[in-house]
């Protein structure tokens, strides 16, 4: 199966946290790696439902939040953006990432 490509990914560093951001063409199904993304990075079942749900046909703007990470996706018809927000080291994001998506 082939990933969906990473357009162009980012990454802010400040006092106790770091905002990576993942920039994606939109297409249709990408809202499925984007879930199991998601799930992999233990957002609750709620979450994965309503972004489920909502990215099949909503463009504009959604929030989510796990324990240990957030996320902020917005969706247009030229693409999408994933911004989390976390502690969680650079390493481990690209890494769970590299699962789901095409980044280099």
């Amino acid at each position: 199966m082939n990933k969906p490509k990473v357009e162009e990914i980012s990454s802010y560093e400040y006092p106790n946290g770091r905002i990576d951001t993942l920039k994606v063409v939109f297409k249709e199904g990408i809202h499925k790696p984007i879930i199991e993304l998601l799930n992999s990075l233990k957002f609750p079942k709620e979450t994965l439902e309503n972004f489920d749900l909502e990215m099949k046909y909503f463009r504009g703007y959604l929030f989510g939040y796990s324990k240990k990470i957030k996320v902020h996706l917005f969706s247009s018809n030229e693409g999408i953006s994933l911004v989390f927000d976390s502690k969680k080291k650079k390493e481990e994001l690209i890494k769970e990432i590299e699962k789901f998506f095409q980044i280099f």
